[in-house]
C-alpha cells in the first residue's frame, strides 16, 4: 500500500524487521476511536524504530478498510501493520496480531484506549530482565470533552483530571502490594487485556486466546489463568496507564456477557470454581471470599484487609 514518509500501512508483510515491543490493537466498528487512539501513539517517548503497531480489523462494516486505504489516518514515525480479518471475534483478532509480530514484548491495547506518552516505554524498559513477568497497567476511565484529545494535547496529567479508575480495577489491584507485586492465586482475575503485555515465548507456550471466546468477555482472564499455571508472574504497574473513551452500552450487556463468558470459563476450565468469580463480579461475594472459595486459601495481601467488595 501506499507509503508516506515513515509510515507504513501495510497487509501481512512478514519482513525480518526484529522490534523491542509489538503494540496488538483489534479493532470492530471503532473506526473513530482509532483514530484518536494512534493519534496518541504518536506521541510516545519510545524510539520509533524499537517497536510496531498492528491494527487487526476484525470485519468492520463502518468504513475502516476504506478509509485507511485513502490515507486519511494519523502520520506516525512507527511502523504499522494492517491487517483485516473476517469478523471472528476479539480472541482471533488479537491472534492474528501476534502471529504477525515482530517483537520481544507484545503489548495489548484496544481500539478505544488511548495511551499515556510512556506508554511503551514502560511496559518495555520496566520488565528488562525480569523473566516471564506478565504487565497490568492501569486503565482510566476518560469522561471529558473531546476538546481536550486534540493533535496539540499531549498533557495526560490534564486528561487525568477529566478521568476515573474503574471500579473493578480498584478493588482487584488490592491483591499487590505498593511495589506491584502478589502471591494470589487468583492474580488471573487482574490481567485486564486493555493495558497488558506479555513476553512472545510465553504467549505461545499457553497457546495465545482461546478462539472459543467470540463476544466481549473473558477470553484474557482464561488466557492469564493458563500463564499463571505456567509459572508466569503478574505485576501491576500503576502509572503505565491509558485511557478508555466512552461509548453507549446497552442496558444489561456486561451482566449477561459475565454470565455467558463464567459458562465458558467453566466448560472449557470445569475443575475450576468460576462461579465464585462470577459472584465477586456481581457484588455477592467480596474479594477475599472470592480467593478463599477458588484457591482455598487467603493471600499475605488480602488477610489482614477489610473485605473489598464491588459495587454497582
Amino acid at each position: 500500500m501506499e507509503k508516506r514518509g515513515k509510515r507504513v500501512w501495510e497487509a501481512i508483510d512478514i519482513n525480518k524487521i526484529y522490534f523491542d515491543a509489538s503494540v496488538i490493537v483489534p479493532v470492530f466498528n471503532q473506526m473513530e476511536s482509532l483514530r484518536t487512539t494512534l493519534q496518541y501513539f504518536s506521541f510516545q517517548q519510545y524510539p520509533s524504530n524499537k517497536y510496531e503497531i498492528i491494527v487487526v480489523d476484525d470485519g468492520s462494516t463502518d468504513g475502516l478498510m476504506e478509509s485507511i486505504e485513502e490515507d486519511a489516518w494519523p502520520s506516525l514515525a512507527c511502523k504499522i501493520k494492517y491487517i483485516r480479518q473476517e469478523h471472528q471475534g476479539r480472541a482471533v483478532a488479537r491472534n492474528t496480531g501476534v502471529a504477525a509480530a515482530k517483537g520481544e514484548r507484545l503489548i495489548f491495547c484496544d481500539a478505544d484506549r488511548f495511551p499515556d506518552v510512556n506508554f511503551v516505554k514502560y511496559h518495555v524498559e520496566r520488565t528488562l530482565g525480569s523473566g516471564s513477568v506478565a504487565i497490568i497497567g492501569c486503565p482510566w476511565e476518560f469522561f471529558g470533552s473531546r476538546k481536550y484529545l486534540s493533535t496539540s494535547n499531549k498533557d495526560t496529567q490534564l486528561i487525568q483530571k477529566y478521568s476515573r479508575q474503574p471500579m473493578y480495577y480498584t478493588r482487584i489491584q488490592k491483591l499487590y502490594d505498593l511495589n506491584g507485586y502478589t502471591n494470589s492465586g487468583i492474580a488471573w482475575a487482574s490481567f485486564l487485556i486493555g493495558n497488558s503485555s506479555v513476553r512472545r515465548k510465553d504467549f505461545y507456550k499457553v497457546g495465545g486466546f482461546d478462539k472459543e471466546f467470540k463476544f466481549w468477555g473473558f477470553e484474557h482472564f482464561q488466557f492469564a489463568l493458563r500463564l499463571q499455571k505456567c509459572g508466569v508472574t503478574f505485576q501491576n504497574m500503576y502509572d503505565v496507564s491509558n485511557f478508555h473513551l466512552p461509548h453507549r452500552i446497552e442496558a444489561g450487556y456486561q451482566e449477561a456477557m459475565i454470565e455467558a463468558g463464567t459458562q465458558l470459563l467453566k466448560k472449557i476450565n470445569p475443575h475450576y470454581n468460576f462461579d465464585s468469580f462470577k459472584n465477586y463480579c456481581f457484588g455477592e461475594i467480596s474479594l477475599q471470599e472470592f480467593e478463599l472459595r477458588f484457591c482455598g486459601t487467603l493471600s499475605s495481601q488480602l488477610k489482614d484487609l477489610e473485605p473489598v467488595l464491588i459495587k454497582w
